[in-house]
């Protein structure tokens, strides 16, 4: 078998337990989760499991590795600068993520979900913000910056729940535009004109 074979058939596999572990998660935590149920689940022996992972933790951590890293890569390319007029870009990106990757995001936000996850969440997205802001204000830090960069992940996190329980009925560019709605006018976004 040539290499790029065996690449898509790794990727297969991978990708078949990551739904497993996605649709158990659905029903109960993840650390009630077997190995033999996954690999029965997505129909592959155990072996094969472990040629990938080392047990469900270690998929759990992959998973959310591999999210980490996509929410990171978004906010690496944009301009602290261009953002200050508008975030509405970075938004669009951050919620283009979460919908492709759904039905991880609803059961790693749910009761079944892993409280680490969410913490490194919003850890990952404040220490980006204070980044992003810190560049603006040439390297200054202002208490100012930290409660508000815990105001705004508040709501990052509370549109995204409500959003994906709402079955994501909202168009990822009509969310966006109500997240820098809320963020620029506060109070008067959902005023009457």
């Amino acid at each position: 078998m040539n290499e790029k074979n065996a690449d898509r058939r790794v990727r297969k596999t991978k990708n078949l337990l990551k739904k497993g572990l996605i649709d158990l998660m659905k029903e109960r935590s993840f650390r009630d989760i077997t190995v033999k149920e996954l690999a029965d689940y997505a129909d592959i022996n155990r072996g094969t499991f472990y040629l990938h992972y080392k047990d469900v933790f270690d998929l759990m951590e992959q998973t959310e590795h591999e999210l980490m890293e996509q929410i990171i890569s978004i906010f690496k390319k944009y301009n602290p600068h261009e953002l200050s007029q508008s975030p509405r870009p970075i938004y669009a990106d951050l919620f283009s993520a979460v919908q492709e990757n759904a039905g991880l995001c609803r059961v790693l936000l749910s009761s079944n979900g892993d409280i680490a996850f969410l913490t490194k969440f919003k850890t990952t997205i404040y220490e980006e913000c204070l980044s992003h802001w810190s560049e603006l204000n040439a390297g200054k830090s202002d208490i100012r910056q930290e409660y508000f960069a815990s105001f705004i992940l508040s709501g990052y996190i509370g549109l995204i729940q409500l959003w994906l329980e709402n079955g994501m009925a909202v168009s990822t560019d009509e969310l966006a535009d109500m997240g820098e709605g809320f963020i620029l006018k506060g109070i008067r976004s959902i005023l009457p004109v």
